[in-house]
This record gives structure tokens, sequence and C-alpha cells, in this order.
């Protein structure tokens, strides 16, 4: 069959499309349409990295402490009497970073031979792990953040309750943290 005698039966067999097919071949046409276009509307081009979600970039010379400790400066200051503001947080542990590895594991098996006639079968495995990077940088699966265990904060508008208040509630909420493990003072 030609191509000229293909396209006049397929010609045909449209022309006598009946509602029912027609509702069909919209419906599929409509999933198909769904699966192609990813849903965030950006092209998908890393299957891997598509249920990651972005981690924010600390420089080498910041760490998470200092990060958040100017960032709740910042939240504070801006709130009404508060004035200057001087945080400092203390933490139990350190940044974690779990990188991918792309490794090969492979087991060996030899037999041993004695002098006496016996034999004897013996495993080793030997396994060889390489990071995964993405462009110059490792690629990351996860980032967990120290665990913050007190603050203390300075303000110039402390020493009335509704200021102090509001400072200890802010603290309370940002770091889910019990009362006993925030101090505010007055700033001189």
């Amino acid at each position: 069959m030609t191509g000229k005698e293909w396209l006049l039966k397929a010609k045909e067999r449209i022309c006598k499309f009946g509602i029912k097919e027609w509702v069909t071949v919209l419906v599929v046409g409509v999933c198909l349409l769904v699966l192609v276009i990813p849903a965030d509307g950006k092209k998908k081009t890393d299957k891997m990295t598509d249920n990651i979600t972005p981690t924010p970039m600390l420089s080498r010379e910041e760490s998470y402490t200092e990060v958040m400790e100017k960032r709740v400066e910042e939240l504070l200051s801006q709130v009404e009497s508060v004035g200057r503001v001087k945080v400092m947080i203390t933490v139990k542990t350190t940044e974690e970073k779990n990188v991918l590895k792309d490794g090969t594991r492979e087991l060996k098996e030899s037999t041993e031979q004695d002098s006496a006639g016996g034999s004897r079968i013996s495993y080793s495995e030997v396994t060889e792990n390489e990071t995964v990077f993405s462009g110059e940088e490792p690629y990351l699966l996860s980032e967990s953040y120290p665990e913050v265990i007190g603050v203390v904060v300075l303000a110039e508008g402390s020493g009335t309750g509704s200021v102090d208040y509001d400072i200890l509630n802010a603290v309370q909420v940002l770091f889910d943290l019990p009362a006993h493990k925030i101090r505010i003072m007055k700033m001189k």
C-alpha cells in the first residue's frame, strides 16, 4: 500500500467518525497533553532532581548561625519599639550535607585447597564510591541544619513587657524553642 492509498483510507475512516469516536480522540489528546507538559511550566531535564527542593546556599565564610542571626536581627529591628537588635544563637550540632555517591560493589569468591585435601570457599567484598558532581559542586541529596538550643536577644527597646513578649514569641515561633531557652536583655 502506498502513502497516497493509506491517506485516502485514513480520510475515509475519519469521515465516518461519530460523536463517540471524536470524544474518545479528544480525551486521549488531552491526556497526552497533560503527560507531556510539566506541571510547573518548566522543561524537565533531569528526573533525579525533580523531587529535591533547593536549599539556601551559604558561602564558605558564613555559617548557618551567622546567617540566621542576621536575619533575626533584621526582622526584630523592624518591630515597633524594639530599636537596634543584636542576636546570638547557639547550636548543638553542625550542618550536615548528604551528597550523592555513585559506586560499584564487587563480590569475589575464591576457593582454597589445603595440603590435607580439604577446600574452603572465602568471600571478599570490594566497594568503591565516588561523589557525583553537578558542575563544580557536589550533588546534594539533603542538607540538615544545626539544632538551635538557645537564643540571646539584646534590644534597645527591651525592658517593657509588651516588647519583650513580642520578641519572645517571635523567637519561639522561628526556632521552635521553649521560653526558658530564650533570653531577652536591654541593650546599653
